[in-house]
This record gives C-alpha cells, structure tokens and sequence, in this order.
C-alpha cells in the first residue's frame, strides 16, 4: 500500500513548491488590494517585488504549477483575431444629461411626485470621463469583461481588463453566485501625460484626452499592450442581473468595498435636493485637484424598489440623471502667433500660449482659425485670454481679457508669402481663408501624405506625423503616389527606423494598395470640402475614379450636390497636376473597390440632434449613407426619422412632433446601421 501511494504522490520538493505558490498568491493578492483598492500598503515596493519574484521563479522551474488567476498572468495572453461580441443580460443605458440647479430640482420634485413622497434619500457620485465597462463574477471569479458597446451588446474585452491591477480576479468574504458589475476604467490626468510623451517618442499614436486613451487601450487585440497602460477602475453598479442583490444603491456600494472592488471615496447619500446640490458644488470645486477626469456629478435614486417604478426612456433611466460641470476656462497668455500650412494650401494661424492644463490635458496652441476670426476678437501677441475646452472640443479662445493690457501688446496679420516655400498667397473673394497655390509646397505635401496614410483614408499603419516630414523633408516622397513605390531600404535610411518597423510599414502599403476602396481614396485625395460621409456618397453615386473625374459642375449639381461642393470637386479634377496624380496612382497598382451599400435606410431621410455618444456627427452620416438613406441639416414633412443623442434641439424635437417625424435614440440607431 505505502508503495502505491508513493508512486501516485508528487515528489516531495515539488508539493512544498505547490504550497509555497499558493501563499505567495495569496500574500500578492492581499498586498494588491491595499496598493491599488486601500491605497494603503503594508510592504516597500522592493519587498513585493521579491514576492513577485519568487512567485515567478516557481512557476518558471514548474509551469503545470501555473494557475489562471496567478498575479504573474497579468501581463497578458497571445493576441487575438479580433473581438467576440457579448450581450448585456440588462442593457447598459446611458444617462440624461442636464446643466442647470433648476434642471436638478426639477428632476428631484418630479419623481417625489410619481413616487408619492416629499423626499426621498438619493445617492451622488462623480461622473467619470472614461469608458465605460461590465464585469461577471461567478462564484467569486472573473468569468467575463465587456465594454457598453451599443448598449444592448458589447465586445469581450476580459484579457485585457484583467491586466488592471484594481481588478481582483477572486473576490474576498460573502460572494453572490452570479455578480454583474459595472464601473469605469480611466487613466490618472499625470499618467496620461506621461504615456502621450512616451507614444510621441515612439511614433505611436497619441490621445487627444484620458477618456480616448483609456477606450483605446481596452479595444487592444494584444493584452500586452494593454498591461503597459496606466490604467485604472472605479466601480459604481451592481446591475439587476445580480441574484441577491441589496436593497439599495447605497448598500451595493457598501458591499463592493468588501468585497474587495474600488469605489470613489467622494460618494454620497443625501436625504434632500438641498443636500445634493451643496456636494455638487463642493465636487465643482474639487474637479480640477482630482487626479483623474470628471465632468460632472450622477445623482440616482437610492431604492432599487424605486427604479422599475419609475422605468426608463428609450435610452436612459428615469431613476438617474447626469449634471454636467459648465465647461472649464482658463486664463493664459499668447507668446506667439505663427501661420501653419495645411494640406489644401490654408493658411491657419496658430497662437503659442504660456502652458496651461485644462480639461485634463496640456494646453500649449490654440487656433485662431483665420486672419477675420483674429480681427473680430482683436487677439494680439502679448494679449492675455481666456481659454475654454469642454469634453473633445477643440480648446479655442473664448476672449481676450482687455483690461490686462499693457499697452505693448503686437496686431498680427497673416504673411503675405507662404512661411514655407516663400509663394505669393492668395485669398479668394468668397473664403475667409488664405491659401498657398504652390501645390508642390512641402508643407502641403507633408499633410496631405499624413491625411492620406490616416485610418480613415487609406489607412497606412505607421505612417504618421514624423515618418512624413522625413520622407518629404528628404524627397523620398514627392507626391501621395509615391508611397506607393517606397521600398524597405528607402526607410531603413530614415532616422529611428529599423528593419522590423520598415517591414511592418511596407506590408502596411501592400495591404492598403490590396484592400483599397473607393469611398476612402476619395476622401484621401484631399479635394476641398469633402469629408468622410460625402466621399461615401460620391462613391455611391458615380461608382468609379474615372466617371467622378469625366463630371463637370453641372453634372454634380443635377446629381444632388450643392454648388460650392460641385465647383470644388470639379476644379479639383480640371487640374493637371491632380490628372497626373490620379495616373501616378493607376500606375502604382492601386484599383479601388466600390462598397456595396446596404438598404435598411434605403430612400429615407434622417436628421440628428443632440450629442451621440458612440459616434461622431461625422461617422454618422457615413453609417446612414451606406445604409441608401439621406441625412438632412432639418427637420420638415419629408424626415422619416429623427435621432436623438443627448442634450436634444428644442427646434428639431418641436418640428418632429409638427410633422409626425418619428424619434429613434442612439441605440435604435446603431441597431439599424449595425
């Protein structure tokens, strides 16, 4: 018998190393909740480190020893294909926005009245500026992470959320069976300014803001990258799909912090609208010394029994409501105002400020736009100025603060000659802008090459800012079609270039030649006044680079275009040089493909008003137009539906009851055009 269990049994070293991973797990995990959760360690940085060593070193000699859930995972798994789609078991809604106290009262005395009270107790939180996800725990374990998607359904995305350090693969104490959570990952203002220089750097893509960052890094196919993002979580809801969940919103906040889940410290339960408003304005104060992104305060009533009283719109729950911060100014000073060169020969003054941060990142330039817009806010050099930035706007000047005036303050015209390449600019009598006609000029050149490798053109992956101003500043590249004929030693001769990222480019120009459509090649040329959705619309309509060249400004016009947009596409293609282009590229290979449009949409018209939250206005447009429909600036008799984000138009919501127009949300939306 004793031989037997012998020859079953695992040696003896090795089962002392089992139960020594097993501790060391635990003690890593123990220390992670007080790093990342408590904000409270116990032990140095060197001293967990040498856990997390010692832990590796195990696992290295015994790699069957190797569990799921080991802290030494979260550097992340293999990259994947691309990303599986998972169902909300209840729909992630958004929430109604509002701007004003009277809007908060409002809200607060309306559901008193529907629920019958005079009061009622109602909990506030910050409102995050991240991106948004949902987290299974089944038994305890992460079994599942996924992002809001459209509401209904989002991508799975938990390899990557489980290289987040505040995000326990185990829960400790009370687990319910089935625990659906949801929170919001974020990256700290600090961090986020660290990782941007890091990617300039490395010629990587940067982020206009940490809410973009923070997306971004979860939509990564490749959990490694993701691991080396600063990325962090605040959770704020255990859904409805939670068996046994608490009585109220308050208490399910409770129980995720023992459980061992990062709540916001600032979170607050109120017995009056009066309470509410004075921690809303307190949070208003405090927003600019958080160390992450917050644009507003969420209010939500705090018995769950309340909430299917009360139901939900289309698209957001009537128990909740968002109030949104006014957006942030600050005041600074104009060092300098230089024009800069655009793709189209615009010149565009740009204005040099004293650094100032604002709305989470660093705000240095400011654009002026054009010689009018500087003219009618009398900016000068010297001036100091009040700078304004809200959400993804860009940051623009609001107005010059006069009464700091010196008196040495400089006007500033645009420059006659381009700053560039020293041609004589000119200025149309029907444009506010001033252009450089030298079509060859290198700041031209160095645009347009950028705006035609971009994702939404012709989508060259590694062709960015710095990789163009080397091969324009060299005469690698002397046109768009040139990139076309780039060989790897072409880049290898650049600066920082090696031959795995000179690879990686030329493959990237293989694929974009071999994948090319015809809507995008459209909007890559770079004709004035055509964007995304209108490319999109020419593809459809003309079918082919040749028909669309062969139509003259009348032919445009009675294809349903409007008369600046038809002269300018016309002009574009009358010109030799823009002929002798289009013949570069037919030589170099590239053959675009025209892309069937759907027909969901086919011969309506739909209008949109409010702010959409997964799309820009832009990319909107270019959905309903590859679905055969048409998007309207109005609403009259002939709109089959209006789209409403939020923050509606009271003008376009008024003319679709007139008219009988129908109303779809967001989410309605994205299901069409899906």
């Amino acid at each position: 018998m004793r031989a037997i269990r012998n020859t079953n049994s695992e040696a003896p070293e090795k089962a002392r190393a089992r139960r020594r991973a097993a501790a060391l797990r635990r003690r890593i995990e123990d220390h992670d909740h007080r790093y990342y959760v408590l904000d409270a360690p116990v032990i140095s940085d060197a001293k967990y480190d040498e856990l997390k060593r010692e832990l590796l070193a195990i696992e290295e000699r015994y790699p069957d020893l190797v569990t799921p859930d080991s802290p030494t995972q979260r550097v992340g798994g293999a990259p994947r294909a691309g990303f599986v789609t998972i169902r909300h078991e209840t729909p992630m809604l958004s929430i109604q926005s509002i701007w004003t106290e009277d809007e908060f009262r409002r809200f607060y005395e309306t559901r008193m009245k529907e629920l019958g009270r005079k009061s009622c107790a109602i909990v506030g939180e910050p409102k995050y500026d991240g991106a948004s996800v949902e987290l299974i725990y089944d038994n305890g374990v992460l079994v599942s992470a996924s992002t809001r998607g459209d509401g209904a359904s989002g991508e799975d995305i938990t390899a990557n959320v489980r290289t987040i350090r505040e995000v326990p693969w185990r829960l400790r104490g009370r687990v319910p069976p089935h625990l659906v959570l949801r929170g919001e990952v974020y990256m700290n203002k600090k961090e986020f300014d660290a990782f941007n220089r890091r990617q300039e750097d490395l010629g990587a893509k940067t982020f206009a803001n940490p809410r973009n960052a923070a997306a971004g890094s979860l939509r990564q196919l490749d959990p490694k990258i993701t691991a080396k993002r600063p990325l962090h979580i605040f959770f704020w809801e255990i859904t409805p799909a939670t068996r046994g969940r608490p009585a109220s919103h308050w208490q399910c906040l409770e129980l995720m912090k023992a459980l061992g889940l990062k709540t916001n410290p600032y979170v607050r339960r109120f017995e009056s609208a009066d309470e509410a408003v004075e921690w809303f304005e307190q949070m208003k104060r405090r927003r600019e010394r958080l160390p992450y992104e917050i644009d507003g305060c969420v209010f939500k009533i705090d018995a769950l029994a309340d909430h299917p009283r009360l139901g939900t719109r289309a698209a957001s729950p009537r128990w909740s409501i968002a109030w949104k911060f006014p957006p942030l100014q600050k005041s600074t000073r104009v060092r300098s105002i230089e024009a800069y060169v655009g793709r189209t020969g615009a010149l565009t003054p740009v204005a040099t400020l004293d650094p100032v941060h604002i709305g989470g990142v660093e705000v240095a330039h400011v654009t002026l736009h054009n010689q009018d817009e500087i003219d009618r806010k009398d900016v000068r050099i010297g001036d100091a100025v009040l700078i304004e930035r809200a959400g993804d706007v860009i940051p623009h000047v609001v107005q010059v603060v006069k009464e700091r005036r010196s008196g040495r303050e400089r006007r500033y015209r645009l420059p006659r000659q381009c700053p560039v390449c020293s041609s004589r600019v000119v200025r149309l009598t029907d444009e506010v802008v001033a252009r450089c006609p030298n079509t060859s000029c290198p700041a031209r050149l160095r645009e347009a090459v950028i705006h035609f490798a971009s994702t939404e053109a012709m989508d060259i992956r590694g062709l960015g800012e710095k990789l163009a101003d080397q091969l324009v500043a060299k005469g690698v590249v002397k046109n768009i079609a040139d990139i076309y004929d780039l060989k790897a030693q072409d880049l290898r001769r650049l600066t920082r270039m090696g031959d795995k990222s000179a690879a990686n480019i030329i493959a990237s120009i293989k694929r974009s030649r071999q994948n090319a459509k015809l809507d995008r090649l459209i909007f890559g040329l770079g004709i004035p006044h055509v964007g995304r959705a209108l490319a999109v619309d020419l593809a459809s309509r003309f079918g082919s680079i040749g028909r669309l060249a062969a139509a003259d400004a009348q032919a445009l016009r009675r294809a349903g275009f409007g008369t600046v947009v038809s002269s300018a596409i016309a002009q574009w293609f009358a010109d030799a040089s823009n002929q002798r282009l289009l013949k570069r590229l037919q030589q170099a290979g590239l053959r675009p493909k025209l892309e069937r449009k759907g027909s969901r949409l086919q011969d309506r018209t739909l209008a949109f008003t409010g702010t959409l939250e997964h799309m820009s206005r832009e990319q909107a447009k270019e959905a309903v137009l590859r679905q055969g429909g048409r998007v309207a600036g109005s609403v009259s008799r002939n709109t089959d539906y209006l789209v409403v984000g939020a923050g509606p138009g009271g003008a376009k919501t008024a003319a679709a009851r007139k008219y009988g127009t129908k109303t779809i949300s967001e989410k309605e939306f994205l299901r069409i055009v899906a």
